[in-house]
């Protein structure tokens, strides 16, 4: 019985492990945003776009211009379920040193 109990915990592991998405996203596509990424502007007429000159990780980069006085943006991931401890969420940001 013990060792049909730890079979069974095995699998429901081994499929609990199958189940979950992981996003490692790029913008090298061609669509922008990816699929299931949302662009937001709230303020100002400035939008987040595909970028592929000066890019700072691989061959494309998603940008956002200055606008002044100000404006508002948001490039927004797919649901993501974080489990303490265990994942990790990292980017890249490049910025001139002007709008630092």
């Amino acid at each position: 019985m013990k060792k049909l109990l730890f079979f069974l915990m095995a699998i429901l592991i081994a499929i609990q492990g199958w189940t979950q998405v992981t996003l490692n996203e790029g913008f090298e596509g061609s669509a922008f945003p990816p699929e299931d990424w949302t662009k937001v502007t709230t303020q100002g007429t400035v939008s987040w776009e595909r970028l592929t000159s000066s890019s700072p990780r691989g061959t494309a980069s998603a940008s956002v211009n200055y606008q002044s006085p100000n404006h508002t943006n948001y490039l927004i991931t797919p649901k993501l379920n974080v489990t303490a401890g265990l994942d990790t969420i990292s980017f890249w940001v490049k910025c001139p040193n002007y709008y630092s």
